[in-house]
């Protein structure tokens, strides 16, 4: 049984993004999403950089 949240669980996204944000910064944090193909999570990514 996976411990991960239901995929379209956009809270656990929002969550992802900022803790790559907190790790490596918004710029890398980007750059990962868009190699990865999460764009849920990149969305997550741009909505906390428009409101830092």
């Amino acid at each position: 049984m996976s411990n991960y949240p239901v995929k379209g669980d956009f809270e656990y996204k929002r969550e992802l993004a900022h803790q790559l944000i907190k790790r490596f910064g918004v710029t890398a944090a980007r750059q990962t999403c868009v190699e990865n193909k999460w764009d849920e999570v990149l969305q997550a990514v741009n909505l906390v950089r428009t409101h830092s």
